[in-house]
């Protein structure tokens, strides 16, 4: 994430990068941009249980998959051609091709497959999980609504169904309304640790801190190997008045996983709340090294470095941060709008060019790609977008666009 579209400091979303695994989607080459929080994604299709192996392929694709494993983009989409010609059947292609265009952070032609996959396989509620997740992911609120209620028709006794609705009370002003149905996927899948974590990130962001620790505890207890269970906890302790506790579980943590922004945030916060500002300054100056725009990290510093008497420096970084902030409240806002414009090519333009000017090319080249959908005569937003496809690396489409615009 690059440091003009500011992260909140929401409870976190570590529910999503796992459910996307849990759900045969494989992650991104790059993490894309999570506003305010990332994106949710599913359990396997076998919702009763959880593996973390990943399922035998279908042997008409294994091809393609050992392709997809050792991350030769080029020979799986070769492979999809081959498949296509030997008969095997177009919607699962099109799943392998979905997961080559997500692993190469094509998102413009992941949506545009998943799209035909839905089309190709009108009754298999897969495709409609992953357009919601990316939906969510781009701020696109009306469309995840559309998906996850197909997908709900299409399988109403799927906990992923019900999981997506969680996620769209989540990301709203009423947190708690997802509760009910984070307590059905939990009752549909009992075995999936991913739901407990998003039950509790859940009851954390409606301010229900202690039913979050003990559901914290139930999933730390039950796999005490996955440190976000434990960072998660660490936080709810925090969060409800056990500082101790949590500042212990903090500092096991971070020698496991020492590039953890959120660990470092929580304990420079926790040292500068009982005075120790040496201490609180060296942790605030490692979460900003790894991610300035997490949270409010660069106006916490500052504050530090004031307390210290640096009120130049800390000054600066809280100037710093005004800046980031100022840019984070114009991104959310327009997204905001987009809830009840969906359809307005204005909205998207200004969201393509926050993300180009933040140098997030796959989430600007979709943008750009709906503004052209929406108004397809729009010669300045086809400029822009063959820049963007010029500086994501995809020259010969770029050409192919530049040589359909007018003569100047």
């Amino acid at each position: 994430m690059g440091s003009t579209i500011r992260r909140r400091a929401t409870p976190p979303g570590a529910p999503i990068l796992a459910l996307l695994l849990l759900a045969g989607c494989r992650p991104a080459l790059t993490v894309a941009p999570e506003r305010p929080n990332a994106t949710v994604t599913p359990a396997s299709q076998d919702t009763a249980r959880v593996s973390r192996r990943a399922p035998d392929p279908d042997p008409r694709v294994a091809d393609i998959r050992a392709a997809l494993n050792a991350q030769d983009y080029p020979r799986a989409l070769q492979l999809c051609r081959a498949a296509r010609n030997r008969g095997v059947p177009l919607p699962l292609i099109l799943e392998q091709e979905a997961e080559i265009y997500r692993a190469t952070r094509y998102l413009d032609r992941e949506l545009d497959t998943l799209i035909a996959w839905c089309r190709a396989a009108p009754k298999d509620p897969r495709p409609w999980y992953r357009r919601f997740f990316l939906y969510i992911q781009m701020g696109w609120r009306r469309e995840a609504e559309q998906a996850s209620a197909r997908a709900f028709q299409l399988a109403p006794d799927d906990a992923r169904s019900y999981v997506t609705r969680a996620i769209l009370h989540y990301r709203s002003n009423e947190p708690a309304l997802g509760l009910p149905d984070v307590e059905k996927a939990r009752q549909l899948a009992p075995n999936n640790p991913e739901y407990l974590n998003l039950h509790a990130t859940i009851l954390m962001k409606d301010g229900q801190v202690g039913r979050a620790e003990a559901v914290l505890r139930d999933l730390v207890a039950r796999a005490p190997q996955e440190p976000r269970h434990r960072i998660l906890l660490a936080q709810a302790l925090a969060r409800n008045r056990k500082p101790d506790e949590a500042e212990a579980l903090l500092r096991a943590l971070q020698s496991e996983v020492p590039d953890s922004v959120e660990i470092a945030y929580e304990l420079g916060l926790m040292a500068e709340k009982r005075g120790d500002l040496v201490e609180a300054a060296r942790q605030l100056e490692r979460a900003a090294a790894l991610d300035p725009g997490y949270g409010n990290v660069l106006f916490c510093l500052g504050r530090v470095a004031i307390k210290q008497g640096r009120a130049g420096e800390g000054r600066a970084l809280q100037k710093r941060f005004q800046v980031m902030d100022s840019r984070a409240t114009t991104f959310e806002t327009t997204l905001n709008r987009l809830r009840t414009r969906p359809n307005d090519p204005e909205l998207h333009r200004q969201l393509a060019r926050i993300y180009l000017a933040d140098n997030e090319l796959p989430q600007a080249i979709l943008e750009l790609r709906r503004v052209l959908q929406l108004r397809p005569h729009d010669t300045q937003a086809r400029r822009e977008l063959i820049t963007a496809l010029q500086r994501h690396g995809r020259i010969t489409e770029a050409r192919q666009l530049a040589r359909a615009l007018p003569s100047p």
